[in-house]
């Protein structure tokens, strides 16, 4: 990277759940998210077609016994992970690990791109628990924030293909020669597939691209982490997710669905990435 920041993204293959889209979404998905896309009849005879099949469903989701102890040889693995300083705070907060059955978990993200799932997991041995377990509930570690010095800008340029990395914090410094160092704390957390208990329904709330990266390789139960939302506690999803209908109502996607041809599809979308800018502006006010 020569420190500016790209003007058009990479472009990637992504299985996008097409069933339950919205008609402008499910149409420009379909050609890249393009805004000078033209749709052909076509495009809307997968929208339908796909949106027919969710329809065609069912009301309702089976859930039961979507959720199990983790295996007893992961006992001291999980015992090392709530020491851990970095996750201590989360589990104080009620998360707490289990078994997964990761295709019965409803999805609120729309799409997962599938090179980057698949890199993932593809050192996985499917047999090994430990192994499985690495990629799904990593042990916390530290990690290099890629960052760079834009001259022309006099700024920062901080940029990851994950969402998780976050401006975390603020604080000054002394510095020498009387000087005070102003700057911001950033992070690349670390990041476990999670799901959430929301009014009775299991959601994945985290770790999509591992967790369709597994079910590609046929793995079905992984160790998660799992809480359920508290009297009143609202039900946090992300901006860009799945219209609130289509994962509330009765016939939500679950996570197999992204793998299945009548009611999702592959396509080839940018693959956005987390960009932060520090920048130090001097102005006379």
């Amino acid at each position: 990277m020569d420190g500016s920041i790209a003007s058009s993204p990479t472009m990637g293959t992504a299985r996008v759940l097409l069933g339950w889209l919205d008609t402008e979404e499910g149409l420009r998905v379909q050609h890249g998210c393009r805004a000078d896309a033209e749709f052909p009849p076509v495009s809307g005879e997968r929208l339908r077609s796909a949106r027919e099949c969710v329809a065609a469903r069912p009301g309702g989701v089976d859930q039961r016994d979507v959720l199990a102890p983790v295996p007893k040889e992961l006992a001291s693995y999980v015992d090392e992970l709530r020491r851990h300083p970095a996750t201590q705070s989360a589990f104080a907060d009620g998360w707490a690990p289990s078994l997964a059955d990761l295709r019965r978990l409803c999805a609120i993200q729309s799409r997962v791109f599938t090179e980057a799932a698949d890199e993932r997991v593809r050192t996985v041995d499917a047999a090994d628990v430990h192994s499985v377990t690495a990629v799904s509930l990593p042990m916390p570690a530290s990690s290099n924030v890629p960052a760079l010095f834009d001259r022309a800008r006099g700024a920062w340029i901080l940029t990851s293909p994950s969402p998780n990395l976050k401006v975390i914090g603020n604080f000054t410094q002394d510095m020498a020669h009387d000087s005070t160092g102003f700057g911001f704390a950033v992070s690349l957390r670390h990041s476990f597939i999670s799901v959430v208990n929301h009014d009775g329904r299991y959601y994945l709330s985290d770790g999509y691209h591992r967790a369709v990266a597994f079910l590609r390789r046929g793995i079905t139960h992984v160790p998660v982490i799992t809480r359920t939302l508290r009297d009143g506690e609202p039900f946090h999803v992300p901006q860009g997710m799945l219209p609130a209908p289509a994962y509330l109502g009765e016939r939500p996607p679950q996570i197999a669905d992204f793998l299945h041809d009548d009611v999702s599809m592959s396509v080839v979308l940018p693959m956005l990435r987390k960009i932060i800018l520090i920048q130090a502006i001097e102005v006379m006010a």
